[in-house]
C-alpha cells in the first residue's frame, strides 16, 4: 500500500504519516557483528592537521601529512624521521602513490594550486627529492579540495586527480591537464583504480571516469561519503538514510529502474494534488509526530563493471555505535573491505567481505581519537587515529572540519573469514513402496506371475 492508499483508507493524516515514518525506519533485521579485537598504538606520528588513506603507501612504509605548523611532510613509519617538502595551508590535501624504481609520488593541493615531488629513500631512515618540485596555479578553488595519485603503468606515467567542489581536474605527473568534468553534487572522495578509471563520490552521487574514452557515468544518483578500489571495481559507502533499491522495494518505495539505490525520502508526497510535506511532521496540527523506534544505518556498495558499472551488492553497516549516521573511510584489506567513522568516538571499525559484502567479525580500536584514515598493510589493517586537540565536528551540519591533534598508526590483523560449512551428507534412498494390495483375483494371479518373473518366488511357493 502506497502513501495515497494509505491516506484515502484513513482519516488521520498525522497517523498515517508517522505509520510510514516508522515503517522507513523499521531496524534491520541482521544482527550487528561482534567486536573481537583490541588494537594497541603502533607508531606515533606526531601532530597533524590533514591525513587520509591516498597518503599512505604501505609498500614503501610512508605516509604523506599535513602539519599543524603549515608544511607538508612524508613521514617514514620505521624510522619516524619525516621529510618537509614545503610550506602549505594546513588545509591542504595530500595523497601519495608508489613509483617504479623504488620511488614515491608526493602531490599536495590547496586554494587553486598543485604541487608534486618524486622522493627516495636516502640510505639513513628518511627521503630525499630526487626530482625538482612543479606546481600549478589557475585551478578551480571553491569548496573543499581533494587529491588522489595513481602510478599508470600502462601509459608510462602518473595520474593525478584533483577535485574541488564540484569540479575535478585529471592531471599528469607534469601537471599538465588530461581531462576537466564536473560532478553533481561537491566531492567528498576519490579512488584510482589501476587500469585508470576515477571514482568520484559525493553530495551528487558516485562518478567515475573512464581514462581510456575520457567519458564519464554516473553510477550512483543518491549521495556518497566515501569511495576505495576493491577488487576490480569499487566500494562506496552512503550515509545513513540512504537504501539500496532491493530495501527501498522491501520497505514499499517506488524508485525508478534506473536508478543504482534511492534516498530515503526526506518529504512523501501527500497524493491530494499539495504536492511534498517534510516527513514526520502533522499537517494541521503543526506538532512532531512521535520519534522512529531506530535511526537509520549507514551502508556500504559494491560497484562492478558488467558492460557498465552497476551496484552488485549492498549492506547496511550495522558495527558502528548508534547515533552514528556518517561513515567517511573505507579501504579494502585482502578479501575485505573495512570502514570506520571519523565521528565515532569508540573508534569501531565495520568488516565486510569484499566478494559479496557479508559481515565479518569487527575491530574496535584502543587508545584515544577519531579514525581519520584506513589503508592496507602487507595484509593487514592500518589505521590514522586522530587524538584530537580542539572540538569534534559537526556532524549533521559538516560546517566544521576535524581538528589537528596528535596522530598515531594502529595496524591489527583482522579475523579470518568463517569456515566454510560442509554440506550435508545425502539422505539414504527411499524404500520401495509395497505393492498396491489386489483388488481382484485376475490382479492377484498378475501380480504372482510378476513376482515368480523377477525371482522373488519360486515354483514350489
Amino acid at each position: 500500500m502506497d502513501l495515497t492508499d494509505l491516506l484515502a483508507a484513513t482519516k488521520d493524516v498525522n497517523a498515517a504519516i508517522t505509520q510510514i515514518d516508522q515503517k522507513l525506519r523499521k531496524p534491520s533485521s541482521t544482527a550487528a557483528p561482534p567486536v573481537v579485537e583490541q588494537a594497541t598504538t603502533d607508531a606515533e606520528l606526531g601532530d597533524v592537521a590533514h591525513v587520509s588513506s591516498h597518503g599512505y603507501v604501505a609498500s614503501h612504509r610512508c605516509l604523506a601529512v599535513v602539519r599543524p605548523s603549515n608544511s607538508v611532510e612524508l613521514v617514514d613509519l620505521d624510522s619516524g624521521a619525516s621529510t618537509v617538502l614545503m610550506e602549505a595551508p594546513a588545509a591542504a590535501a595530500v595523497a601519495a602513490c608508489d613509483l617504479p624504481g623504488n620511488e614515491v609520488l608526493v602531490v599536495a593541493a590547496w586554494g587553486d594550486s598543485c604541487a608534486r615531488w618524486r622522493l627516495a629513500r636516502d640510505g639513513a631512515g628518511g627521503w630525499r627529492v630526487v626530482a625538482p618540485r612543479k606546481t600549478c596555479a589557475g585551478l578551480a578553488a571553491a569548496g573543499t579540495v581533494l587529491v588522489a595519485a595513481v602510478e599508470n603503468a600502462a601509459v608510462g606515467n602518473s595520474y593525478i586527480a584533483r577535485c574541488a567542489g564540484t569540479v575535478v581536474d585529471v592531471l599528469d605527473e607534469g601537471l599538465a591537464p588530461i581531462a576537466h568534468f564536473s560532478v553533481g553534487g561537491a566531492g567528498r572522495a576519490l579512488a584510482w583504480k589501476l587500469g585508470g578509471d576515477l571514482a568520484v563520490a559525493g553530495a551528487g552521487g558516485l562518478t567515475i571516469w573512464d581514462s581510456g574514452s575520457g567519458c564519464t557515468e554516473m553510477v550512483v544518483k543518491t549521495p556518497c561519503r566515501g569511495v576505495a578500489v576493491a577488487g576490480y571495481g569499487f566500494v562506496c559507502v552512503a550515509d545513513a538514510g540512504l537504501l539500496t533499491r532491493e530495501a527501498a522495494r522491501a520497505d514499499d518505495m517506488k524508485v525508478r529502474a534506473s536508478d543504482g539505490y534511492v534516498g530515503r525520502a526526506e518529504t512523501r508526497d501527500t497524493g491530494f494534488g499539495g504536492g511534498l510535506i517534510p516527513a514526520g511532521l502533522l499537517v494541521g496540527g503543526g506538532g512532531a509526530a512521535a520519534a522512529p523506534p531506530e535511526a537509520p544505518r549507514p551502508t556500504i556498495s559494491r560497484i562492478e563493471y558488467e558492460d557498465q558499472w552497476r551496484v552488485a551488492a549492498t549492506a547496511r553497516i550495522d558495527a558502528l555505535p548508534r547515533g552514528v549516521t556518517v561513515v567517511d573511510a573505507v579501504a579494502e584489506v585482502g578479501d575485505a573491505v573495512a570502514v570506520a567513522s571519523s565521528f565515532d568516538p569508540q573508534r569501531a571499525v565495520a568488516v565486510f567481505a569484499e566478494a559479496d559484502l557479508a559481515p565479518r567479525p569487527a575491530v574496535r580500536l584502543g587508545g584515544d581519537g577519531r579514525v581519520r584514515a584506513l589503508a592496507a598493510d602487507g595484509g593487514r589493517l592500518a589505521a590514522v587515529v586522530v587524538a584530537r586537540a580542539g572540538a569534534p565536528p559537526l556532524c549533521a551540519a559538516g560546517a566544521r572540519g576535524p581538528a589537528p591533534g596528535a596522530a598515531r598508526r594502529v595496524v591489527v590483523d583482522l579475523a579470518p573469514p568463517p569456515a566454510p560449512v560442509p554440506p550435508a551428507p545425502p539422505a539414504p534412498p527411499a524404500p520401495p513402496a509395497p505393492p498396491a494390495a489386489p483388488s481382484s483375483v485376475t490382479d492377484r494371479l498378475a501380480t504372482l506371475a510378476h513376482l515368480r518373473a523377477s525371482g522373488a518366488l519360486t515354483e514350489a511357493e
